[in-house]
């Protein structure tokens, strides 16, 4: 049974709005969000069915709810760790900037 919603995005910007199509485990969806970001919504429709599928075919007997918590889980997972990296070069990027700004200042102070 295929199941049809209509999500509305919030406008808070008047950015020109547009309407993707997703479909998710035989569920459609139309949603409403920025032009700029249609095509990025179809691309996570895509990788989202792509884990979908790669979990089903580990745990085929699982429901599809399961198998959405588990790609929502998953995929959580990985976005913290990204975070976490990013984090972290974000920080030593920093310390760099520092050890730079520093040396800059020397510079300039031994030649006054």
């Amino acid at each position: 049974m295929e199941t049809k919603e209509r999500t509305e995005s919030p406008d808070a910007e008047n950015k020109p709005q547009t309407t993707v199509d997703v479909a998710v485990l035989g569920n459609s969806f139309h949603i409403t969000c920025p032009a700029e970001k249609a095509e990025s919504m179809k691309e996570a429709e895509k990788r989202l069915i792509e884990k979908l599928d790669t979990l089903k075919a580990l745990a085929p007997k699982f429901s599809n709810e399961k198998l959405a918590i588990l790609a929502a889980l998953d995929i959580y997972h990985d976005l913290i760790n990204q975070e976490l990296k990013m984090s972290s070069f974000v920080d030593i990027v920093k310390l760099r900037l520092d050890e730079l700004e520093n040396l800059v200042q020397g510079m300039i102070d031994s030649s006054s």
